[in-house]
């Protein structure tokens, strides 16, 4: 008897959920991990005739959902990302094989209108995604992300915006997009400081309200200052 999709759907979830951690984006992109896990879930229902179901389906299904998710990282990052990942003068790092001063500058017309253009853009996705504790031990190098020094950017980037932040405000921040912790562990964190809670309605808005401010500031951000 063939196995149908349906039939599958709790172990395809729970495998979803195992990947999760490869998952680096926020919301802040538009598109969140719910967003993602439908289009995996789609993703496998078409190719479902392709599994061989004489083989063990969570190896199949495991390999496609990675796939995915590195994908729409990829495709969500390279948007915006510097143009350095493609170029042939690209040393890596910040370095440059164009430029007089031999690092990613403004002497490079390419670099310029990036800069000008869609560098606080994916400064924003990237300073609200990624836990800058912890970059350099999960950073894919072969990812455009690394074309500039975003770690100090980040962290900058961080600091910048809890300027305009109360204490409290600054708190659901630093879990969020700092720890990079999920709702859930949020929660419990926040139950265990003061032993009051607030739920996932809450927190959804106090979320919506952070990105709303860093996507209002981020025209005024420096990194280089």
């Amino acid at each position: 008897m063939m196995i149908k999709f349906e039939d599958k759907i709790k172990c395809i979830d729970s495998l979803i959920q195992k990947n999760r951690g490869r998952w680096r984006l926020s919301d802040i992109c538009g598109f969140g991990f719910e967003d993602l896990a439908q289009t995996i879930r789609l993703h496998i229902y078409n190719k479902w005739a392709q599994w061989d179901q004489g083989r063990p389906f969570e190896y199949w299904c495991n390999k496609i959902i990675i796939n995915q998710i590195k994908n729409t990282v990829r495709d969500r990052y390279s948007r915006d990302a510097p143009p350095c990942f493609s170029c042939p003068f690209d040393r890596g790092s910040d370095l440059c094989g164009y430029t007089k001063s031999g690092v990613k500058c403004d002497q490079c017309p390419s670099f310029c209108k990036w800069a000008k253009k869609k560098q606080n853009k994916f400064l924003l996705k990237t300073a609200l995604s990624i836990d800058s504790e912890n970059f350099k031990e999960t950073q894919d190098f072969s990812d455009p992300m690394s074309s500039i020094r975003l770690e100090s950017s980040v962290i900058k980037f961080h600091k910048f915006i809890c300027q305009f932040l109360n204490p409290k405000m600054v708190n659901f921040y630093g879990l969020i997009y700092i720890e990079n912790l999920k709702d859930e562990q949020v929660i419990e964190r926040l139950k265990n400081i003061n032993g009051k809670g607030i739920t996932k309605r809450q927190l959804i808005t106090i979320r919506k309200n952070l990105q709303i401010i860093a996507k209002k500031k981020i025209s005024e951000f420096d990194p280089e200052e």
